[in-house]
């Protein structure tokens, strides 16, 4: 510890300079208040499913039943028929994957910029494994109603200077409490959250790193969150809670609209325009440096310049000119010209570390307007004014209660009748009672038995066992059913061999019980479209400067997109390494500054309004395959398909050296029918025999007909050119004149303008 008290001022949590002890006291209270009756609003939804994961995990019978049995040595037979039913719609979650997809909904929204961001939320997914903590989720919701996990930002560890999105399981989704009043079914109306986080007294260590010289809270106070968390309180024992706590805040603020429809925030928009104030005023004075420079080789005003010699910049070349004038400040662009402001309250998302009776750290502003906690939930009812929740196993548990109970009680009928009985008199086992009382536990090669000659037969005789009922058989398979009839997925829905025969008439038979689940796998979608919805807000302040962004495409490969950069630095950077940007980007980037200038913002993250849509089918790497498997067929159904698209067939098998294969198969065919490369053109295709036969046949034809074209002119010239000496030898009749000279404009032009008659006998005729 130390006593600089500037030192000291810096661990102080940022909330308790801002807060008097009694705001921070009201600050905490509420934040009790509201978690209480969260934990009141959700207690039977979580205790529901808590009593789902263990019946899953295990705990099929009571408890005092299960414990009676024990004592009496009875058994106990567990079906465990569940979890294959949660498995298979976890499997159709994973087969069927849901992808964000970005869109522009105002005029300043921009289509490539949508996909640049579609891009950035897909690489935020892929670093962060999101496919994993999304099934996590599912299988979570699918086995006790409820998954979650969070949207985070960090500082990259290769560049401290800029920071990232990243997504964070949440592995026990009881420790999340989001505000039950939210009406949105993914609580995007949320004003309030918790994470919680069980923390024990011996690590001080750990506390220490984290919070610094602030106590571990040590007044017994109690939060009981009754259920989903066992024992886990604000502070009981060893052990406290500390709650991660995200609160949504109105802030009022000056917003800006711009000329071009664009909307900022009153300081967003000072900074703006003190950037753009502060390059232009660079480029005058290095405009201005240039023009001294030249100024220096000028002559004094009035001189001529010297052969060779350039004017200088508003240099008036006439005697008498005086000084070039200083250029008038340029205007400010469209985007940055202030229509006009109005205040509005707007809503700041907020996070605070706390205790029951401290603010350990906080505030700190989280970037968008959504609490970054994602919750997963089950289908849901109201149920007089109470949300009940439900889990994929729920309605099952009776079902396998009783299908437990029919089993046990089978097993325990047939444990108690022995398995082939025999009957004898008592001087037949004589001597060998001890063999005979074991022959149903060991199995002895041979029986030794003493012959009664009292008794027909003279050795002991087997006798058959007896029936179980039927009755316990039946109820077996009405338990069975029941289970399948609970949770509304049959035989054909979890692999089991039915009826049907062809693939067509399974996948009927298996639709009813896709369409009786897919009501997980769609709440699992709107969860994650989400996520891509909170990522997509954080953008905009996230990657707030010019940098290049990893985008992630559709068939996993990356490519890299600079973003809030003036077009001349993005056309730099493009040249320097086209590799990284990829070929196409720079005519993309020389249209667009021809277009706009320069310095016109290229990928503007920070500008427009875009929303989220979410695709969900098959993932790519899944598809690959239906495709290399599709190929296949039609290679063998056709195989001279290999001949004008072998190289595809190969481009989707996953064996090592496929791609080599196909890059060799695509320089033997025709590279018409190769896709080019970047900055390649396609090849033209050369005409078929047919077509250059009809060709040469067009051009025969058409060569003849401009011959005669040429003999008609060759020979109307001759006559124009007799007419003309008639008319220069003609004398008198001027009537007679004018008619022949129509004649001759007729024969020239075609038809003789209107009005032009009386000029041109004017000039050409003889009067």
């Amino acid at each position: 510890m130390t006593d600089d008290p500037e030192e000291k001022e810096e661990k102080e949590p940022t909330k308790s300079r801002k807060m008097t002890k009694k705001q921070e006291r009201e600050f905490l209270d509420l934040a009790t208040k509201r978690l209480k009756r969260e934990i009141k609003a959700d207690q039977d939804n979580r205790k529901n499913g808590v009593d789902d994961l263990k019946f899953l995990n295990g705990d099929e019978w009571d408890a005092n039943e299960e414990r009676r049995r024990g004592i009496r040595k009875r058994p106990v037979i567990k079906s465990h028929s569940l979890r294959k039913y949660v498995n298979q719609v976890v499997g159709d979650m994973r087969q069927n994957r849901a992808r964000a997809k970005v869109r522009p909904v105002d005029s300043a929204g921009d289509v490539e910029i949508a996909k640049v961001r579609s891009g950035i939320i897909s690489n935020v997914e892929y670093l962060s494994n999101a496919e994993a903590i999304y099934d996590y989720a599912g299988e979570m919701q699918a086995s006790c109603g409820l998954g979650a996990w969070r949207v985070l930002e960090r500082w990259c560890e290769d560049d401290p200077w800029v920071q990232e999105i990243y997504l964070e399981r949440i592995k026990n989704p009881f420790l999340v409490y989001l505000d039950s009043s939210a009406k949105s079914e993914v609580g995007t109306d949320a004003k309030y959250g918790y994470v919680l986080e069980k923390w024990s007294r011996d690590d001080k260590d750990e506390w220490k790193a984290k919070f610094g010289d602030i106590e571990m809270p040590t007044n017994p106070i109690t939060i009981g969150s009754e259920v989903g968390i066992s024992e886990e309180v604000w502070f009981k024992d060893d052990t406290f809670f500390i709650a991660d706590y995200y609160v949504v805040e109105e802030e009022e603020q000056t917003l800006c609209l711009m000329a071009d429809g664009r909307v900022f925030e009153k300081s967003v928009y000072g900074r703006k325009l003190t950037e753009w104030k502060e390059a232009e005023q660079a480029r005058l004075a290095e405009k201005q440096a240039q023009a001294a420079l030249v100024a220096t080789s000028q002559p004094p005003q009035g001189q001529p310049l010297q052969p060779g010699q350039a004017p200088q910049q508003g240099h008036d070349l006439r005697p008498d000119a005086g000084p070039a004038p200083a250029p008038l400040p340029p205007e400010p662009p469209e985007s940055l010209k202030m229509v006009k402001q109005r205040k509005v309250k707007t809503p700041k998302v907020r996070w605070y570390a706390i205790t029951y009776d401290e603010i350990l750290d906080g505030p700190k502003d989280i970037p968008g307007r959504f609490i970054p906690v994602i919750l997963c939930f089950g289908p849901d009812n109201n149920v007089e004014g109470k949300t009940v929740r439900r889990s994929l196993i729920r309605d099952a548990k009776d079902a396998i209660r009783l299908l437990d109970f029919w089993l046990t009680a089978c097993a325990e009928t047939m444990a108690v009748q022995p398995k082939a009985p025999y009957i004898g008199t008592a001087k037949m086992f004589e001597g060998y009672e001890q063999d005979w009382a074991q022959a149903n536990e060991e199995n002895f090669p041979y029986l030794k038995a003493n012959p009664d000659p009292e008794i027909e037969g003279k050795l002991p005789q087997r006798q058959q066992p007896p029936t179980i009922s039927q009755a316990m058989f039946e109820q077996l398979a009405v338990a069975q059913e029941l289970v399948k009839q609970a949770i509304g997925m049959f035989a054909s829905d979890v692999g089991d061999k039915g009826p049907e025969l062809s693939g067509k008439a399974i996948m009927q038979r298996q639709k009813p019980g896709d369409v009786g689940t897919f009501a997980f796998i769609d709440n699992l979608s709107r969860s994650i479209a989400h996520s891509a919805r909170v990522i997509n807000e954080k953008i905009p302040e996230i990657y707030d400067t010019g940098r290049d962004v990893r985008i992630r495409n559709v068939d996993d490969t990356e490519t890299f997109a600079p973003v809030n950069m003036s077009v001349g630095d993005a056309l730099k950077a493009a040249m320097r390494d086209p590799q990284r940007y990829g070929q196409t980007i720079i005519p993309k980037l020389q249209r667009y500054a021809a277009k706009k200038g320069r310095e016109a913002k290229y990928n503007d993250l920070t500008a427009g309004k875009y929303d989220i849509v979410i695709t969900t089918g098959p993932s790519y790497a899944t598809q690959r395959q239906e495709s290399a498997i599709a190929l296949q067929s039609l290679v063998q159904a056709y195989p001279k398909i290999m001949d004008i698209a072998g190289d595809l067939v190969y481009k989707f098998q996953d064996f090592l050296g496929a791609e080599e294969i196909a890059e060799r198969m695509a320089k033997t065919m025709p590279p018409w029918l190769v896709e080019p490369k970047e900055g390649e053109q396609r090849p033209v295709r050369p005409p078929t025999p047919e077509q250059q036969a009809l060709l040469g046949d067009v051009q025969v034809k058409a060569a003849r007909v401009e011959v005669e074209k040429q003999k008609v002119a060759v020979q109307r010239e001759k006559v124009i050119v007799e007419k003309i000496k008639a008319l220069n030898e003609m004398q008198g009749d001027k009537h007679q004149m004018k008619k022949e000279f129509l004649e001759l404009l007729e024969m020239i032009f075609g038809e003789q303008p209107q009005g032009q008659q009386g000029k041109v006998i004017g000039i050409t005729g003889r009067q």
